[in-house]
C-alpha cells in the first residue's frame, strides 16, 4: 500500500514539477524534509529523547527474549527425562512467552512510532511555515520535498537554508552539515 502511493505521489509530483518546469517563469526548489528534521537542534534533542525512552524498552525487551531462550534451552536439554505431559505443558509455557514476546515488541514498535510522530509533528509545523515564507521571500511557485522527487539539480536544494533558518528562529544555532 505504502508503494502504491509512493508511485503515485512521486508520479503526480513529477508530472506537477514537469508541468511547472515548462512554464515560463517558473521558479521550483525543494528541501529535503528529513534530513532537515534530523539536523535542526530541536529534531536532534528529539531523536536523543526518543532514543533513551526506547532504550528502557530495549532492556525489557532483551530481558524477555533471553527468558525465552533460556526456556527453549531448558526444554530442549530436559525433554529426553519429562513425561510427555510434562514436554507439552513446558511448549505450551514457551509458545505462552513466545507470544507474550511478539505482543510486547509490536506494541512497542507501535508505541514508538506514534512517540515519534507526537514528537516531530511540531518540528515539522514549524518547518512548513519556514518553506512558506521561504517560498514568498524567493519567489517560487513551489518547494517540493526531496523524498518525493526522483532526479533534482542540486542548487535547487533549499534544505541547508530551511535548517540555518530553523534552528535561527527555533533553537540554539548550530551549523550543519553540507549535503
Amino acid at each position: 500500500m505504502k508503494a502504491v502511493s509512493f508511485i503515485r505521489n512521486a508520479f503526480l509530483l513529477s508530472l506537477l514539477t514537469s508541468t511547472l518546469a515548462f512554464a515560463e517563469g517558473t521558479k521550483v526548489a525543494y528541501v529535503h524534509l528529513e534530513r532537515a528534521i534530523n539536523e535542526v537542534d530541536d529534531g536532534v534533542k528529539a531523536k536523543g529523547d526518543l532514543q533513551k525512552e526506547m532504550d528502557q524498552k530495549k532492556i525489557k525487551l532483551e530481558k524477555m527474549h533471553k527468558d525465552l531462550q533460556s526456556l527453549a534451552e531448558s526444554v530442549e536439554k530436559q525433554s529426553a527425562v519429562m513425561s510427555q505431559e510434562a514436554r507439552q505443558a513446558k511448549a505450551k509455557e514457551y509458545q505462552k512467552k513466545a507470544t507474550e514476546f511478539q505482543q510486547e515488541y509490536a506494541a512497542t514498535e507501535q508505541e514508538f512510532m506514534k512517540r515519534k510522530n507526537e514528537v516531530m509533528a511540531p518540528i515539522v509545523q514549524k518547518m512548513q511555515a519556514l518553506v512558506g515564507a521561504m517560498r514568498t521571500e524567493g519567489k517560487y511557485d513551489a518547494i517540493g520535498d526531496r523524498g518525493a522527487m526522483i532526479d533534482v539539480k542540486p542548487e535547487l536544494d533549499l534544505t541547508n537554508e530551511l535548517i540555518r533558518r530553523y534552528n535561527s528562529a527555533h533553537g540554539k544555532g548550530v551549523k550543519t552539515s553540507k549535503k
